[in-house]
């Protein structure tokens, strides 16, 4: 009896100690609770004083977002062309490096100039650049109507005030804000002010689905696109005119809804109390641990088994990777695997019958998100087998424009994430090859879609040509852009698998980082050999030389060296 009496007064303190603790954390949460009907409070608040803004302010954030376009356009125009290094290097000593640096690359990079071009004053073009790499554009007579109403403008302005046609303008389904300037001295001579006729400065940019993202992001807006939000059957937008009068588009806006703030206060409040929550929680084990720690024995010595240094360095890069493989590909596969389980169930609780293309809409995201999981599948599969020697290869014969054909289909999908221009060049007659072509189309398209997630609203190229030697004739195959390169540390790691630059841009486009590395060892497995030419901001090229006629197969090990052929 006397046993169990001390022990009674031994867990008095702690009983005291427990209750103390509760006591202080259901004083945090009352104190939390308090804390987030406050803020909640002030949120709403503040969302009935900006129920005030409405309609009008909507479509003033609107105005000013289109207005910002059309205005860089105009004045990137006119500066351009009542310039006297203008005069100088495009009208009287045609300087074809200067109108490169000027009129293309530049305005392409900083500007996002989709197209610029001269037309001399007969419409012959003098030069012209899309993406800010030269082309040779399409005569002024064989351009719409509202491209040579615009000129036909900017020609008639007085020298003395040169201005700035401008316009919206659709060609092949897509608004573009158009601006023609013609090109004028800064202090024209007699001779000149008498001479009309001049040539013309003509730039364009592309009102693309990202080019409005950016705008809807610079001006708070909520929504900004040439079609309407689903179930909004009365969004505002504003119209669209060509310069011959027609209507071309609407364009569709929203402004945040007034309860938005409450929302997004309420939600960054929760999201504290869990963290406070998990580090409250977070301490309690700890004092739970140490607690239990007091009544082992003080006389039992941990026996720690110490690691080998040795061992430690020799695994230290295999855990590295194994990290890194562990965190991207949970990531990538847990991605998809959401989409597909919250896309279903909505499905499942609204039906397919309630709003049909909404369902529709829904199945697409599933199939792509399922079909997105899929290929990270297949990706690993490859990498496994190609480690373990595995992969076989399939020789056949096959004609390569072909091909070239089936890979346009699939990549002209992939442009259009980023808005970017799909470009393939053939300049020699290829023919038929005599390879894997399951591997080599792989390669490409793993190389197209590398490109088109590194490039916004750019220009990819995807260039072929057969060049002779002695031995029989190889292929070359390129793949460039006009993103954001990379630099040569990036450049060094590109093809290691699992890896990707831990830029921000690399943050935005996560993946698993293997389509560059089955691109090389595809590559390799062909006979063929891959390398990069890449700077930053400067995009990137990948060669591909590989024999027109499949060699003896290789086998290919972890370090990308050949080991035999077969």
């Amino acid at each position: 009896m006397l046993d169990d009496e001390n022990n009674f007064d031994d867990q008095s303190p702690n009983r005291a100690a427990t209750k103390a603790r509760r006591r202080s954390v259901w004083l945090l949460v009352v104190l939390v609770v308090i804390g987030l009907g406050t803020l909640a409070f002030f949120a709403y608040r503040d969302a009935e004083n900006k129920i005030v803004v409405g309609k009008d302010h909507a479509k003033n954030l609107a105005d000013a977002a289109l207005a910002s376009v059309t205005r860089q356009v105009s004045r990137l125009a006119y500066e351009l062309s009542w310039s006297d290094p203008t005069v100088e290097n495009i009208e009287r000593n045609f300087n074809p490096r200067w109108a490169k640096d000027n009129i293309g690359y530049n305005i392409h990079k900083t500007d996002k100039i989709n197209f610029s071009a001269v037309y001399g004053a007969s419409g012959a073009s003098v030069v012209g650049f899309r993406f800010g790499r030269r082309i040779l554009p399409q005569p002024l007579q064989n351009m719409p109507n509202d491209i040579r109403v615009l000129v036909q403008q900017a020609r008639d302005a007085s020298m003395r005030e040169p201005t700035a046609a401008l316009g919206f303008v659709k060609i092949n389904s897509k608004v573009r804000v158009v601006a023609a300037s013609a090109i004028t001295p800064r202090k024209p001579t007699a001779e000149q002010l008498v001479r009309r006729s001049r040539p013309t400065l003509l730039l364009w940019r592309d009102l693309t689905k990202t080019a409005l993202e950016r705008l809807r992001k610079s001006y708070d807006l909520a929504y900004l696109g040439f079609t309407p939000r689903a179930n909004d059957l009365k969004q505002p937008s504003i119209t669209l005119t060509a310069p011959s009068g027609q209507t071309i588009a609407r364009l569709y806006y929203a402004v945040e809804s007034p309860s938005q703030p409450l929302l997004n206060t309420v939600f960054l409040v929760a999201a504290g109390l869990v963290v406070l929550i998990s580090a409250v929680a977070a301490l309690s084990l700890k004092r739970a641990y140490r607690a239990a720690g007091r009544y082992e024995d003080d006389d039992a010595e941990p026996q720690l088994e110490m690691p080998d240094a040795t061992d430690e360095r020799k695994n230290a890069a295999g855990d590295n990777v194994n990290t890194a493989l562990i965190a991207t590909v949970s990531h990538e596969l847990k991605t998809p695997l959401n989409l597909i389980l919250g896309f279903s169930d909505v499905l499942m609780k609204k039906g397919l019958d309630n709003d049909p293309k909404e369902a529709q809409e829904q199945l697409g995201f599933i199939h792509d998100a399922a079909t997105q999981q899929l290929e990270i599948v297949n990706s690993m599969l490859d990498i496994a087998k190609i480690e373990a020697g595995k992969m076989e290869l399939e020789i056949e014969e096959f004609d390569f424009e072909q091909l070239v054909e089936e890979i346009r289909g699939i990549a002209t999908q992939l442009m259009e994430v980023n808005d970017n221009h799909l470009e393939i060049e053939i300049t020699t007659e290829i023919g038929t090859l005599r390879t894997d072509r399951v591997k080599l189309r792989q390669v490409l398209l793993n190389l197209l879609g590398n490109a088109a997630k590194f490039t916004e609203e750019g220009l990819i190229r995807l260039a072929a040509r057969r060049i002779p030697d002695e031995q029989g004739s190889e292929v070359e195959l390129a793949v460039s852009d006009t993103g954001i390169g990379m630099s040569p540390e990036e450049a060094d790691r590109v093809f290691d698998a699992f890896v990707q630059a831990d830029t921000e841009a690399n943050r935005e486009h996560r993946g698993t980082g293997l389509g560059l590395t089955i691109a090389q060892h595809f590559t390799q497995l062909i006979g063929g050999e891959i390398k990069l030419e890449t700077a930053p901001d400067a995009g990137a090229e990948f060669i591909i030389t590989l024999p027109a006629e499949q060699v003896p197969p290789v086998s290919v090990n972890d370090d990308d060296q050949v080991l035999a052929t077969t």
